[in-house]
């Protein structure tokens, strides 16, 4: 197993307000997307992080209950923080990704637009489906996913952690093979790099640190206006047994 995670602030924001999590010996990754305001969003990345987090080390096994209720306990939290703190608006998005000790499988849970990608023989596929305004046009057949890259509602979101008193998460298990290359990342990185884009960079023949580098990098240099956040985890041929 390789990993390489980095965060940034970006160009304008003045805080960054996303957290990430990676724990190689548990096989857990989280990108969470706080929204809500000077350090509001911030608060809750990070609560959305810790509560997750636990709920993972704390269970001898993960599935679908698990990761439904560990959405569903880290959104209580930060509603009733944001709450206490007389906040009117605090939360974050969240995309977990979790390898099974076997390697054989993995689990993904996900609220909101923030998301998690694999790369397969060379094949870039986004595994999870945005919460998000921009996805139900594209659902309805009113734009292409061409138009939502540039469409200037792109940043709205439908579903997020905080927001209201309940939240349902999608929960997704799925087949793992050796040489298969997950990406997470807040929009941050996904609004600026299409997934030819992403992919171009992901296929190479680079180190993992250099991907992740270079990643960063063109988010940047293509404007960066929000915080940008990844994660990489690759899985390693002599990992996984056929």
């Amino acid at each position: 197993m390789k990993i390489y995670a980095c965060t940034d602030r970006g160009k304008v924001r003045e805080i960054n307000e996303d957290s990430i999590y990676t724990n190689e010996s548990e096989q857990l990754y989280i990108v969470a997307d706080g929204m809500g305001g000077y350090f509001g969003g911030e608060i809750a990345s990070r609560l959305a992080v810790e509560v997750l987090s636990g709920c993972i080390q704390n269970c001898d096994e993960v599935d679908r209950t698990i990761l439904r209720e560990g959405f569903a306990l880290a959104n209580q939290t930060i509603f009733e923080t944001a709450k206490n703190r007389g906040q009117k608006l605090m939360g974050t998005t969240a995309s977990l990704l979790h390898i099974e000790s076997n390697l054989d499988s993995g689990w993904i849970g996900h609220v909101g637009d923030s998301r998690i990608y694999r790369m397969r023989d060379s094949f870039l596929e986004l595994l999870t489906k945005d919460h998000s305004y921009v996805e139900e046009l594209i659902d309805a057949g009113k734009i292409t996913r061409e138009e939502a890259f540039s469409h200037p509602n792109r940043n709205i979101i439908t579903r997020a952690l905080g927001t209201h008193t309940l939240v349902e998460a999608d929960v997704i298990q799925f087949p793992i093979q050796r040489g298969d290359l997950f990406l997470l990342c807040s929009d941050g990185l996904s609004n600026k790099l299409p997934l030819n884009d992403l992919q171009g960079i992901l296929v190479s023949d680079a180190s993992l640190e250099d991907k992740g580098n270079k990643l960063l990098e063109e988010a940047l240099q293509r404007g960066g206006e929000d915080n940008i956040s990844l994660v990489l985890v690759e899985i390693s041929g002599t990992e996984v047994k056929e």
